[in-house]
């Protein structure tokens, strides 16, 4: 597994405490514990509209990086089992693959989750993944991937704003907005 960056751990720590705020002011039901809270979901609110518009304008600036061809490798799905309600389990499947490109005469390789193609594909069937990685290979998403010209180990297959980038930032919005109005108190939570 990959090691996890700095920002990663930051934001898991953020949830940490968001959860330990939250069954507190359960608890409680304190004034400044709710506070505490909202502040805390605040933040969480902030950061995500933040890494949402950083990745936005990421995406709009690669418009006029470099356009070259590429080729895809290593492609493969993982299977994952996961619970689901009552008895049993849901099968799903997780489709990932490398794009190998040339700039400047140096061969690159780019994961799958790093083209500013989808966060995250689930698929209920072997048959639905393959049916995605052909046609990842065929070029359905494009014949090119974009790459940066100061940082050519970046690149993308899509250009512009995708749509999970608008998710998060929506997400981000409603819970600052949330957050804030139950702090002054134009929303009010009761049990």
């Amino acid at each position: 597994m990959n090691e996890l960056k700095t920002h990663h751990k930051l934001l898991f720590a953020l949830i940490f405490f968001i959860s330990i705020a939250a069954v507190f002011a359960y608890i409680t039901k304190s004034q400044l514990a709710i506070y505490l809270l909202c502040l805390l979901i605040s933040i969480l609110g902030l950061w995500g509209i933040a890494y949402s518009i950083q990745g936005m304008v990421e995406s709009i600036k690669s418009k006029g990086w470099t356009p070259k061809k590429y080729k895809v490798v290593n492609a493969r799905f993982e299977f994952i089992m996961t619970r689901k309600r009552g008895r049993g389990q849901t099968n799903k499947f997780k489709p990932s693959f490398e794009v190998e490109y040339e700039y400047n005469n140096v061969v690159y390789r780019r994961a799958s989750n790093e083209l500013n193609l989808h966060v995250d594909k689930i698929f209920s069937t072997p048959h639905d993944t393959n049916e995605y990685l052909d046609k990842v290979k065929s070029g359905f998403y494009g014949e090119n991937v974009y790459v940066n010209p100061t940082d050519p180990g970046k690149a993308y297959i899509r250009t512009g704003v995708t749509r999970d980038q608008i998710n998060v930032l929506l997400f981000s919005i409603i819970i600052l907005v949330m957050s804030l109005l139950t702090m002054f108190d134009v929303v009010e939570w009761r049990s």
